[in-house]
């Protein structure tokens, strides 16, 4: 299920994960149903994390668009979101201030409130809860009881989670490994800061199932899943970084027109025996793969669908760019090629293939010290 599309904010697309979505209309018709006197105080709150998630996300891009590192979109989830960037900066502080700074808007936010508790008389505010003998079982009641005391714990708790679990992919497990890449280089750093990840994740999923909480549970997947990833690509990306790949770039390619038909798409595709077409228009090159075309409904009118309607962009590379650059974009991005240019003229296209093959042999080369 695709995410719902907000809008976009900076130039950065702006995505509600299906499981906000979820969440927003089980907890609706529960409160209806079991407790519809909490109904407004719970969407206030939620709507608060919603808000709180969104922010602290543009922060963490914020700071990335300012170190140069291309953001596509946010996807907002319950327990925090995801900036969907071209890739991670490696240069440690780069890495260190971009993810500090989702958890320090939500700590500033935390400040605010107990500021302007502090300096304006009057405020609705659980008083008794912050002194010596307060029922801290009584915060749930508080949070549904006082909006501003619940904006002020969403986002000590949204702050506080993402920054002090070290483990990746969450904040506290980039600046983790910011700090280690100091001291011991980004490869070796993600290697050992994967490693704690996983053990976090493996503690997280013993307590889930031993206090019976599902959510533990879930969360330890997501850092099980999201270390493994960093781990994998932060090795893929060393094992290939400074290869050549101009010999596997393809300089002879064509491009068929954006006004062809569906059917004879699928006619060119056969008669080359090939999975892809590049698709030319107006706005310049696109692609179109099997993948695009078995994902058309056969409800659809094919006689009046056109190559132009189902292409995707493109993406473009400058020729020279890293190979582990470009190794790092695919594995995000799942794309089957790019382009590659000089100037502004497409001069060759390189297929993940290609570039996958070239890995697996620079990873045997180096592996039995080969030189060819």
């Amino acid at each position: 299920m695709a995410g719902l599309k907000l809008g976009s904010v900076f130039g950065i697309g702006v995505e509600l994960h299906p499981t906000f979505v979820w969440l927003f209309a089980a907890l609706a018709v529960f409160l209806l149903v079991f407790d519809a006197a909490s109904f407004v105080p719970s969407m206030v709150m939620l709507v608060f994390l919603f808000v709180s998630v969104f922010v602290h996300e543009l922060f963490h891009s914020l700071v990335a668009l300012s170190k140069h590192v291309r953001v596509e979109k946010i996807v907002l989830l319950p327990i925090g979101g995801i900036s969907m960037a071209e890739e991670m900066p490696e240069k440690p502080l780069d890495e260190f201030l971009v993810a500090i700074a989702g958890p320090l808007f939500n700590f500033l936010v935390v400040f605010l409130i107990l500021f302007l508790v502090a300096v304006v008389p009057g405020l609705p505010w659980p008083h008794a809860l912050f002194s010596g003998q307060a029922d801290y079982a009584l915060v749930e009641e508080a949070m549904l009881a006082y909006p501003l005391f619940a904006l002020l714990w969403v986002n000590l708790m949204l702050g506080a989670f993402n920054l002090f679990v070290p483990a990746l992919p969450m904040d506290g497990g980039r600046v983790l490994r910011a700090l280690l890449s100091m001291v011991m280089g980004h490869a070796k750093a993600t290697a050992l800061a994967s490693k704690i990840s996983l053990g976090f994740a493996f503690l997280m999923a013993l307590l889930g199932l031993l206090g019976g909480s599902l959510m533990l549970v879930v969360i330890a997947v997501f850092l099980y899943f999201g270390a493994t990833y960093e781990r994998d690509l932060t090795a893929m990306k060393e094992t290939i970084r400074g290869a050549d790949y101009g010999k596997i770039v393809s300089k002879k390619f064509s491009a068929v027109d954006e006004g062809m038909r569906f059917e004879d798409a699928l006619k060119a595709m056969a008669e080359k025996n090939t999975g892809l077409l590049l698709v030319k228009g107006g706005t310049g090159i696109g692609y179109l793969s099997t993948d695009d075309l078995l994902a058309v409904e056969k409800s659809k009118r094919l006689g009046a669908l056109t190559v132009g309607q189902l292409a995707k962009r493109l993406p473009v590379f400058e020729a020279g760019t890293p190979a582990e650059k470009l190794m790092g974009f695919f594995a995000s991005k799942g794309v089957p090629v790019v382009g590659i240019s000089r100037g502004k003229k497409l001069s060759g296209l390189l297929f993940q293939a290609d570039l996958d093959a070239l890995y697996q042999l620079t990873k045997l080369k180096k592996k039995f010290d080969l030189q060819y």
